[in-house]
């Protein structure tokens, strides 16, 4: 122990030193694994269980509206969401990969729906939905996994009072742990994992639903 460093010890509380050794000691060991886990501990679903299920489940827990459509009833269930919603205009980020894409569009132009492309800060407080694809979707915990970039906005998801989330079944993963073991290519510039719609506490701990964004998450799992 240095001249310096007994001097910084003297002056702080015999408990504040004594944790600051025992870290030390811990960080000094003679650096072996942890141990093992068992894989019940950290694997709350098996390959056996119903993802689709599981999902819609704890996404309702959290406050998420999730429910299932076929591939034929996906366009049109999008269009009856934003009219019920009374949303006049939607910001669409759908990826290329969504066959039902093209159908999409259609249904919401036949449906008088303004489709917003511009992504300012305006324009995105202004809109009053939002129609995304996701990047994964964790059934454990029900949550959405949006990666930004290659088209797709960090605020999207995060900004409009109705966030229309479209979920294809294959998108489903067990748990957050697939999520990164399938990170084989290059990290996102963001990722948002959304479960349940924006809430705060911050006030005298009332919890209040859609402040700081979203105030509503409908979920479409379009099931094969």
């Amino acid at each position: 122990m240095t001249d310096a460093t007994r001097t910084a010890s003297a002056a702080l509380p015999p408990v504040v030193v004594e944790l600051i050794a025992r870290t030390a000691r811990r960080v000094a060991s003679d650096g072996s694994p942890p141990p093992d886990i068992a894989e019940a501990v950290t694997r709350q679903l098996t390959s056996a269980d119903d993802r689709v299920s599981r999902f819609i489940t704890a996404a309702k827990a959290a406050g998420s509206e999730p429910e299932t459509v076929t591939a034929a009833e996906l366009a049109g269930r999008v269009s009856d969401l934003l009219a019920k919603a009374g949303a006049a205009d939607a910001l669409l980020e759908l990826p290329d990969f969504l066959p039902q894409s093209t159908a999409i569009r259609q249904a919401l132009q036949g449906a008088s729906v303004r489709m917003v492309d511009d992504r300012s800060d305006e324009s995105l407080f202004a809109v009053r939905a939002a129609v995304t694809g996701v990047a994964a979707a964790i059934a454990e915990t029900g949550s959405i996994v949006i990666e930004s970039g290659g088209g797709v906005s960090r605020s999207a998801s995060l900004v409009p009072p109705l966030h229309v989330a479209i979920v294809l079944e294959s998108q489903l993963l067990p748990d957050l742990l697939d999520y990164f073991a399938a990170g084989s290519r290059s990290p996102p510039t963001c990722a948002t994992l959304i479960t349940g719609p924006s809430k705060t506490a911050d006030i005298e701990g009332i919890l209040v639903t859609g402040v700081h964004g979203p105030g509503r998450v409908v979920i479409l799992v379009v099931r094969v």
